[in-house]
């Protein structure tokens, strides 16, 4: 049985139910065409209900196929979108809609918070980010002589300028990790490629060179390296 065929089968029974009021296709399934849903590895669906508890999550195998879907009563939405819950409003956002009965405006409020983002970091903030991240080299220069541990710290280390870029880009940052790479790219791509060349350096000599560069180029934007936190407070804390 072909994928679309299952998936054809699950979305005629939701939309027999009066309690379904939408479905969202996520994943990888909202940006792939039915006749190719074959390619997929599992079908992913947030079903929007009239009714039901906050987030019940049905994962189950039908012929074979991994089929993930979370019920979310439409008030839950609205109290997500209420107390700014990054978590599924991402999920909702980046959903797309198969089958509607008055729930486009609620998605579309999801999508607009989504695509808005963050407010421009303060002095503060920068200043803050500049020493977390100026203190995290530090370390991994101290351990060195463990390369494992090194290894370890640059990893981190790579996450969190990550995190700096999405936040001087004013972009919330996406719940699944596996996204970042590819996203700092089209906001800073000689950031993102020098992510790319310190996971395939063969050496940790290599890596930290190039964390090194990598650690110039983020700083700057944040008004350079701050070695002293002189402030009583960690704004990002």
């Amino acid at each position: 049985m072909m994928k679309k065929d299952i998936y054809q089968e699950l979305y005629d029974e939701l939309i027999a139910s009066n309690d379904v009021l939408g479905v969202l296709l996520v994943g990888k399934a909202a940006t792939t065409k039915l006749e190719d849903f074959d390619s997929l590895n599992d079908i992913d669906l947030i079903v929007l209900t009239a009714l039901g508890e906050k987030n019940k999550r049905v994962a189950k195998k039908v012929a074979g196929v991994d089929i993930d879907m979370s019920y979310l009563p439409v008030s839950f939405v609205k109290d997500c979108i209420k107390d700014n819950a990054l978590l599924w409003i991402e999920i909702i956002a980046s959903g797309k809609i198969v089958y509607s009965r008055g729930i486009d405006d609620l998605v579309e409020r999801c999508k607009l918070i989504w695509a808005t983002g963050t407010p421009e970091l303060t002095k503060i903030q920068k200043e803050y980010w500049s020493f977390y991240l100026t203190s995290s080299l530090e370390d991994i220069k101290n351990r060195l002589h463990n390369e494992a541990l090194a290894k370890y710290l640059i990893g981190e280390f790579l996450s969190l300028v990550m995190r700096v870029e999405y936040k001087l880009n004013k972009n919330f940052i996406p719940l699944k990790k596996k996204r970042w790479i590819e996203q700092i790219k089209g906001m800073n791509v000689e950031i993102g490629e020098l992510i790319d060349q310190i996971l395939l350096s063969p050496t940790l000599k290599e890596q930290f060179e190039l964390t090194e560069s990598l650690y110039r180029l983020i700083i700057m934007p944040l008004g350079g390296p701050v070695d002293t936190w002189s402030h009583e407070e960690f704004p990002e804390e």
